[in-house]
């Protein structure tokens, strides 16, 4: 698959669209450097893919903006039983005292 195919897949299917076995696939390394086809992946899976698997590690956690965009997709899925303190995860420990994140996410990180 390339971007362009991902892409659209992502247009075309939307939330809840995500394949874990891409994370199997030659390509799925070398496309996660994109951030668009990370900000679609995130879109595809519930945010859930910064939480399990490959993407789990990723760069892309330490990204402002990558952060917020996915605290704002897991938030619409959260149970009222998970605790706010879960979207830490959604986060790479840098951003702990960004204060917009902190905000986003309603508290401070423990």
């Amino acid at each position: 698959m390339n971007k362009t195919e991902l892409m659209q897949y992502a247009e075309e299917n939307g939330p809840g669209s995500y394949n874990w076995e891409w994370e199997e696939e030659s390509w799925f390394e070398e496309l996660t450097e994109d951030k668009d086809v990370v900000m679609a992946m995130l879109k595809m899976s519930d945010a859930l893919c910064f939480l399990e698997g490959s993407l789990q590690t990723s760069e892309f956690k330490k990204h402002k903006d990558m952060v917020l965009y996915a605290i704002e997709i897991y938030r619409a899925f959260m149970s009222d039983e998970e605790e706010a303190y879960q979207l830490w995860d959604l986060s790479d420990e840098s951003l702990a005292d960004d204060q917009d994140i902190v905000n986003a996410i309603g508290m401070a990180r423990d």
